[in-house]
């Protein structure tokens, strides 16, 4: 991408990355508040993930799931019914109101509006679903 390309996808992402938390500041209060008033645990769930040029960062979620669930379960894999899910959790993701924070990547430059989806680290080297279930001691 040339540069001037990049410069104004940068203008882009920062502009829309203030103006969509802004505009969400109240609705994420209420996200939060929702959250914390049915599960124990924190309000954010923190992932890492590989964005461009494979360097990791860790992408900002509401969390809707029991604390640990990576842990518990089918690991990564997730089914609609999965019982890790909680019931707030049920709404965002129904909504796809949990991907909403990811504008706090998009300002921080780990993220953009237009691009492919950051992948989580055992999907771009293709490794069995094993491998991507069991968390590292990272973690």
């Amino acid at each position: 991408m040339r540069r001037i390309e990049s410069f104004l996808k940068r203008t882009l992402d920062l502009a829309a990355g203030i103006l969509g938390l802004l505009v969400l500041a109240l609705p994420f209060a209420c996200i939060s508040l929702a959250i914390k008033l049915n599960s124990k645990g924190p309000i954010f769930f923190r992932q890492e993930r590989i964005g461009k040029d494979g360097r990791s960062f860790k992408v900002w979620k509401f969390r809707t799931m029991v604390v640990d669930a990576v842990r518990k379960g089918l690991g990564y894999n997730v089914t609609k019914d999965d019982s890790r899910i909680t019931r707030v959790g049920s709404v965002l993701r129904n909504w796809g109101l949990d991907e909403l924070p990811q504008l706090i990547n998009v300002l921080i430059g780990e993220m953009s509006l237009v691009g492919p989806r950051p992948t989580l680290r055992c999907q771009p080297n293709q490794q069995i679903e094993l491998q991507c279930q069991e968390p590292s001691a990272s973690r």
